[in-house]
C-alpha cells in the first residue's frame, strides 16, 4: 500500500515556461527537503522515439506511457524521505486534443474515470502561454516540436485550462503586465509551496454572497462537481471529511483547518480512501449537517473561481469564492452572477457555522 505522497503536475500552454519552471521545482524541492522523482512528458517522449502526433493511437500511447510512469515512480517513492511525484503535464492534458466521444472511449478502455483523469493530484500548476499577455516573447525556436502560431498557442492553452478545470487545487500563473518571467516563476513556486506546505498551507480566500442565485449565467466552459462534506468530533480543530466527485465517481479527504485570522487559514489536506473515509464516519459530528453542494469551477481574469450552489437545508444559497496572495489584492467578481456582497471573515457564512443543525 501507498503512502499519501504529493503528485504535482506542470502544465499549461506552449512558450509557457514548463521547462525552466520544472528545473526550479526540482532545484527548490531539494533545497526544503523533498525528495522529487520527475516525470517527463510522454508526448515529448514518443515523438522523440519516431511516434508522430498524427498516428491514430497517439493519445492511448501517452496514457499507457503516464500510467506506467506513475506506478514506476510510486514504486521508488517508497525508498525516500518526503518524495513528491512531478509530473511534466499529465493525463487530463491529451483531453485538450480529443473528443467527448474520443475521451469517454479511452477512459473506458483503461478503466478511468474524471476522478483518474483529473482529480487525484494533489495540485496543478497551470502556466500561461506567452502568446496570451506576453505576446512579445513568444517563440517556436526553443522547442523543436513546437510549430503553433500564437493564435494557435492561445487556443492550444484554452483547451488544456478546460481540460483540468475541475481538478480541486488548480494554479493559474498568468503573464502579469510590468512583471519579468523570473516573477512569474517564483509565482509557481510560491503555489509548489502552499501545495506541499512549506512553510505552511496558507490558504486565503475571498468569499462573496451572490443575491439573485436565479439570474447566474455560468460561463459554458465551467466544470461542476459534488461535494459532500461532513465534520468530526474528537480534535480541537475543524476537522472534516468530503467526498468530492463527478458523474457519481468520488475522490475522498480528509481536513484539519485551522482559522489564524479572519479569512485566513493554515490548511492541513491528505487524500483518503474510501475504507479510510468510512472509518472517519464513526467521529460525525450529528450536531451538524452535512454541506452538500455542486461547485462550479472556472476561470475568470486569470483567476480560478468557485462558485457553490448549496443544496439540503441550505438550498438557495450561492457563494462565490476566489483564492488569492494576500487581502490587499484587488478582486473583479464577474458581471455574469450579478449583484454581490463581500462576506469574507464573516463566521456566519463559513461551511463550519452553516453546518449547524438547526
Amino acid at each position: 500500500m501507498h503512502r499519501n505522497i504529493p503528485k504535482i503536475v506542470i502544465t499549461g500552454g506552449p512558450c509557457g515556461g514548463k521547462t525552466t519552471a520544472l528545473a526550479k521545482i526540482v532545484a527548490w524541492c531539494l533545497e526544503h527537503g523533498f525528495y522529487p522523482l520527475l516525470s517527463p512528458e510522454a508526448a515529448t517522449l514518443l515523438m522523440e522515439s519516431g511516434i508522430e502526433r498524427d498516428h491514430p493511437r497517439f493519445q492511448e500511447f501517452i496514457w499507457r506511457e503516464t500510467q506506467h510512469a506513475m506506478q514506476l515512480r510510486l514504486e521508488a517513492a517508497l525508498l525516500y524521505k518526503n518524495p513528491v511525484l512531478i509530473f511534466d503535464r499529465a493525463f487530463a492534458d491529451s483531453l485538450a486534443y480529443m473528443s467527448t466521444d474520443g475521451a469517454k472511449q479511452l477512459m473506458d478502455e483503461f478503466g478511468f474515470t474524471i476522478k483518474d483523469v483529473r482529480d487525484q493530484f494533489s495540485g496543478v500548476i497551470f502556466l500561461r502561454t506567452a502568446a496570451n499577455g506576453a505576446a512579445e516573447h513568444y517563440t517556436t525556436e526553443n522547442n523543436a516540436k513546437r510549430s503553433e502560431s500564437a493564435e494557435e498557442a492561445c487556443a492550444t492553452d484554452w483547451r488544456t485550462e478546460m481540460a483540468w478545470t475541475g481538478t480541486p487545487h488548480l494554479h493559474l500563473i498568468e503573464n502579469v503586465p510590468g512583471q519579468t518571467f523570473d516573477q512569474k516563476i517564483n509565482r509557481a513556486l510560491q503555489a509548489l509551496a502552499r501545495t506541499l506546505g512549506v512553510p505552511e498551507p496558507l490558504e486565503i480566500e475571498r468569499k462573496f454572497l451572490i443575491h439573485d442565485p436565479q439570474s447566474i449565467i455560468l460561463p459554458e466552459s465551467a466544470t461542476p462537481i459534488t461535494i459532500i462534506q461532513h465534520y468530526l468530533v474528537g480534535n480541537g480543530s475543524n476537522e472534516r471529511v468530503r467526498a468530492r466527485g463527478q458523474d457519481d465517481n468520488y475522490l475522498y479527504f480528509h481536513t484539519i483547518k485551522e482559522e489564524v485570522a479572519p479569512g485566513t487559514f493554515i490548511e492541513t489536506e491528505r487524500h483518503i480512501s474510501r475504507q479510510e473515509y468510512d472509518d472517519l464516519m464513526v467521529r460525525r459530528d450529528y450536531g451538524r449537517q452535512p454541506i452538500i453542494k455542486t461547485r462550479n469551477c472556472f476561470s475568470y481574469n486569470g483567476r480560478y473561481c468557485e462558485l457553490d450552489v448549496f443544496h439540503g437545508r441550505r438550498e438557495g444559497l450561492v457563494m462565490l469564492e476566489i483564492e488569492v496572495a494576500s487581502m490587499d489584492e484587488t478582486v473583479s467578481v464577474p458581471p455574469y452572477l450579478g449583484e454581490y456582497t463581500e462576506v469574507t471573515g464573516k463566521r456566519e457564512y463559513s461551511n463550519y457555522e452553516l453546518s449547524l443543525a438547526a
